[in-house]
């Protein structure tokens, strides 16, 4: 789950990202190589726009006081 920034008013909430077959991404060190923690590969380049196939939802991680959400993560991509 992501962290909320400083910037979010929402208490009880998380942002989880969702890869596209609904399992959740589990971030890892922000490093760049092969074997890096919790890395995972999207599939074939095509010739033409690639489709990262991530979405993100809502978790409920307390009690719930409404406001304004706000979270941020840091993606690295390695071309092989």
């Amino acid at each position: 789950m992501l962290t909320l920034s400083p910037e979010s008013t929402v208490t009880g909430i998380g942002v989880q990202v969702l890869k596209g077959d609904g399992t959740p991404v589990v971030f890892g060190p922000d490093a760049v190589g092969v074997g890096v923690v919790n890395q995972w590969q999207i599939g074939a380049s095509p010739n033409g726009v690639l489709v990262l196939p991530l979405s993100a939802q809502y978790i409920r991680t307390g009690a719930v006081r409404p406001g304004s959400v706000k979270a941020m993560a840091t993606f690295t991509m390695s071309y092989n």
